[in-house]
């Protein structure tokens, strides 16, 4: 992920079910605590993607109810909605985001990242 999104005060970001072996704690700190409808903010890095040996729905926690739990598999990758082989379900609390992977910027803002 790259880091030059730290720039941004305002970021919704879905990266479930990818193949991200870290993700930088400079992008879960202070200045970034409004992304994600402010889960960042509460949940940490968690909140953008569970690490590896845990999973959730969304591959990330993203209510209160629906942590990222922990399971024998998925060792090596972030984000991540199977556990031991098998889906996570997901949790009537939670918000609903049908197949969508990649960035959603919440913010305008012009020539930050690209020019």
């Amino acid at each position: 992920i790259p880091l030059e999104l730290d720039r941004l005060e305002e970021l919704v970001i879905y990266l479930r079910d990818n193949k991200f072996t870290e993700l930088s704690p400079e992008l879960c700190n202070e200045d970034n605590r409004d992304w994600n409808f402010d889960e960042v903010g509460m949940f940490g890095c968690d909140a953008i993607m569970c690490p590896p040996g845990k999973a959730n729905y969304h591959g990330r926690h993203s209510a209160e109810t629906s942590p990222c739990r922990k399971c024998a598999s998925n060792t090596d990758l972030y984000g991540q909605i199977t556990c031991d082989g098998e889906p996570v379900v997901k949790s009537s609390s939670t918000r609903l985001v049908r197949g969508f992977v990649g960035i959603v910027i919440s913010s305008l803002f012009s020539g930050i990242l690209w020019g």
